[in-house]
Parts: structure tokens; C-alpha cells; sequence
């Protein structure tokens, strides 16, 4: 409305916008018959323009309800909505953009999609689609907090763990392979080739077999390509031992794992001193001893007395003359673990029998029940004391010959022997008068008794 030569007129003209009419419907018509959730919302209000059945199902509501609706209120963050808003007014297109949304009933949901800024309608619209991974997400979740559960177990691990794939590169170790390999501890990271952690361990001088021969050692590490071995024991140039096991994956990669074994080394070294020092004790010794395995029999060691008197026999009971008097010595050891100084009857190489005495003892040895044990023999002892024997025959002999009496008493004063005709001599007491009886008991009871004449009266004094 203007004033044109002295009168109020109105101007006015129109515009053609079929085409644009056209183009918005077009538009509203492919997101409302859209398979997928898509939807239309003014980017400043966030209030919903139109959408897709897809979108209002997937956010619980009626479709074309004509109810006013904002889709602010469906971002479960509302710092990420002002954040993405923020951004896709600068890049007016964001493309796999994830996001926590929420349904109408409160339900929460991921979702990945696509957004763009356009205008419609005069006026700034934000157009989107999206679809639920929600699954996925959780599917993600699982798989990431299954392989930190993993990598937490492989971590905690005492021994050393590698993983290599099927190009033979390293995927991942724990910490404690890194410190049993030092050396190289810091080119242990993924890509790494077996190939090159070899020939890096062999320049640097990790391995003692390595030293001075670096190519011909890693030459034969790689002749045969990755072997697979299990507790193959090597040794460190700074002296640690480690046991190391080489397995195949199913994929075509293999596991390596380390154990330290330093101290069962040593341990080792010094049983083996101490075994060398033993048997050097008892090869030295000239009493026959032996060690056999109580469950079969098996001898484990012999010394040489032992081997020169008994022979090379295939068991410890080999050398007994008498079944009966192996059954009661084994017996004896079960029910008492111990034997000591049995008498039985031997059998030397040659086979002939002898007296001996046999004594031993159960122990543990490596795990096992053992059973130590030694022998004397007692020929000579046996001879003497026939001859002994007999000599005190003759003595007793003679001694009851004599027409006197006669007793004998030890330096105690205790009886050791009397002939006859000395307890017939001694008829009150002679019911006492046995070895071991002190001379003082043979006098009191001799007075009580009124044996003695000089003493009636004065058996006190």
C-alpha cells in the first residue's frame, strides 16, 4: 500500500511456487511411505513435522495421530543433542552417527543413522534416518568385555603368554613375558615377526647356545619353520632357566608360554650334588647297603660291598634263602616301617647261604617309598659264640665236678654261678640262689631264716 499522485493504491505481485509446493509434498509423501525410520522435525523447536510408520512405531507411538510432538525429548542425553545439533549445523550432513534415544514409554535404544539439514517450508528442518542396534550394541558390549576378561586372565597369568598369528606375528603378550625376555622387551609389540624376535634375541645375546654362532642359531631355529614342543628347558645368558611350550591355534597360529624354573634348576643341582656326595659316602662304605622301591621291588642303588657280596640280582629279595623269612621281613616294614637286626639266612653270589642280620627302613625318596637297608654277616659272630658256648659248658662242667662248693660273684656282688653241691650246702636258701642274686639278700634271708648259728640272737649286728 503506497500513495501514487495523490491517491492510495495497493501493490502487489505473486510468485509461481507450484514447483516448490510440488517439491515439499513430493518430499513429505518418500519420508512418510518410507520403509525405514525417517523423520522430519524443525531443527530449532524440534518439533516433528512428519514421519515415516517405521519411526512412529519404533518410538511407540501412533502414526499420524495429530498430536503435537517434539523430538527433543526422545535423545536420552540432552548435552549429545545440543552437541549433534551443534555439529550438523556446521557439516549440514553427518552420516553412522550412534546415539542413546528413548521410546515414549521410556524404554531406552541405540541407534545408527543418517542426518541432513535442509529447508522446508521456509524454514530449517532436520531430516533423519536411523535404525535400531540396540543387539548389536549389546552384542559389542559382550564380545569387549569377554576379550578385557581374557586379556585380564592371560595378564594375571605367573607364566609368560604370547599369541601369534598365522603369518607368525605377534598379536599380544602379557607383562610377564615381556620380563622373561627383557632383552627384546621392547620390541615385543604387535606385527612383530617370530622370524625377527629371534634374530633380535641372537644379536643381543639372550640365549647362551646363541652367543658367537648368532646365524647358524637362528638358522636352526627357522630351518623347520615353528615347532611345536612342550616343556623344552633353555637357559638365559643372565643364568634363569624357563620352560617354554610351543602350541598350534586352530586358526594357524600358535600360543607360546613361559615358566621360570630357575629355582627347580637349582634345586636340581644341588640334589644332584648331594646324591653325587651320598653315593660317594656309600660306595666308600664296607657294610652292604642297598635302596629298593617298596611297591616293586625295584633296586635303586647298591654299593659296591653290597654288588661284590650278593651279585648283580634282579630284586632285594633275591638274596634270601628262606621265603618265610622274606615274607616276615617284608611284613615287618609294612606294620612298623622299620626292621632292626633280624636274623635270617643270605645268599651270597655263589649262592651259598650264611647267617645274617638285616636291618632297615621305609622313607620317602622322589615320591616313593623306599626302603633302606644293610647287612652284616654273622659267621664269625655265630662262631664265637659257639666257641663261647662251649667254653662255658666246659667251665660249668669242671665247677659241678668239684666235691666243694663253690659260688661266684661279679665285682656288685652278685651272683654269677654256683654248683650243686653249694646249694645243698645252703639248704634254707637254696631256692634263691640264682645268677643275679646279691650277696647281702643271701645273707639276710639266710639269718631269717636260721641258717647261720652264730647269729641267733644278734641277727641285726
Amino acid at each position: 500500500r503506497t500513495e501514487y499522485q495523490g491517491r492510495d493504491v495497493i501493490l502487489s505481485g505473486i510468485a509461481d511456487i507450484t514447483a516448490q509446493k510440488q517439491r515439499d509434498a513430493e518430499i513429505r509423501f518418500v519420508v512418510e511411505s518410507h520403509p525405514l525410520p525417517v523423520w522430519m522435525n524443525d531443527i530449532a523447536t524440534g518439533e516433528l513435522i512428519f514421519e515415516s510408520e517405521a519411526s512412529a512405531r519404533m518410538f511407540g507411538r501412533l502414526h499420524n495421530s495429530g498430536e503435537t510432538i517434539n523430538v527433543n525429548s526422545a535423545y536420552l542425553d540432552p548435552a549429545e543433542r545440543k552437541s549433534f545439533i551443534k555439529r550438523l549445523r556446521k557439516e549440514r550432513t553427518i552420516e553412522g552417527y550412534e546415539c542413546a534415544w528413548q521410546r515414549e514409554n521410556g524404554e531406552q535404544f541405540w541407534a545408527k543413522g543418517n542426518a541432513k539439514l535442509m529447508r522446508f517450508e521456509d524454514r530449517e528442518v532436520l531430516v533423519a534416518g536411523i535404525m535400531d542396534v540396540t543387539d548389536q550394541k549389546r552384542r559389542e558390549n559382550e564380545q569387549t568385555r569377554a576379550r578385557q576378561l581374557l586379556n585380564d586372565a592371560i595378564e594375571s597369568l605367573s607364566e609368560g603368554f604370547a599369541l601369534y598369528d598365522e603369518d607368525n606375528c605377534l598379536v599380544f603378550c602379557n607383562s610377564r613375558y615381556r620380563e622373561m625376555n627383557a632383552v627384546v622387551a621392547d620390541v615385543l609389540k604387535p606385527g612383530l615377526s617370530w622370524e625377527e624376535l629371534m634374530q633380535i634375541s641372537a644379536q643381543r645375546g639372550e640365549y647362551v647356545n646363541a652367543i658367537g654362532r648368532e646365524e647358524e642359531w637362528v638358522a636352526e631355529r627357522l630351518e623347520n619353520g615353528i615347532e611345536f614342543i612342550q616343556n623344552y628347558e633353555l637357559q638365559h645368558a643372565d643364568k634363569r632357566w624357563y620352560s617354554v611350550s610351543v602350541h598350534p591355534t586352530e586358526l594357524g597360529g600358535f600360543v607360546v608360554t613361559r615358566s621360570e624354573i630357575t629355582e627347580r634348576k637349582r634345586v636340581e643341582e644341588a640334589q644332584k650334588q648331594a646324591d653325587a656326595l651320598v653315593h660317594q659316602v656309600l660306595d666308600a662304605c664296607p657294610i652292604p647297603i642297598q635302596m629298593s622301591a617298596m611297591d616293586d621291588d625295584e633296586i635303586l642303588y647298591r654299593s659296591p660291598a653290597c654288588l661284590n657280596l650278593f651279585g648283580d640280582v634282579g630284586t632285594s629279595g633275591g638274596f634270601f634263602a628262606e621265603p618265610t623269612e622274606l615274607d616276615e621281613f617284608v611284613n615287618a616294614l609294612k606294620a612298623k616301617g622299620a626292621v632292626d637286626d633280624m636274623q635270617v639266612q643270605l645268599l651270597k653270589a655263589g649262592g651259598k647261604a650264611y647267617p645274617a642280620s638285616i636291618s632297615a627302613r621305609v622313607i620317602e625318596f622322589r615320591d616313593r617309598k623306599v626302603v633302606v637297608s644293610s647287612s652284616l654277616d654273622l659267621t664269625d659272630r655265630m662262631a664265637a659264640q659257639e666257641e663261647l658256648k662251649r667254653a662255658g659248658d666246659l667251665l660249668t662242667d669242671a665247677v659241678e665236678s668239684l666235691s666243694e662248693g663253690f659260688a661266684l660273684y661279679d665285682s656288685d656282688q652278685k651272683l654269677v654261678m654256683c654248683n650243686q653241691q653249694f646249694k645243698e650246702m645252703n639248704g634254707p636258701t637254696q631256692d634263691i640262689l640264682k645268677p643275679g642274686m646279691k650277696l647281702t639278700d643271701y645273707l639276710k634271708t639266710g639269718v631269717k631264716r636260721g641258717q647261720f648259728n652264730d647269729a641267733v640272737g644278734c641277727e641285726e649286728e
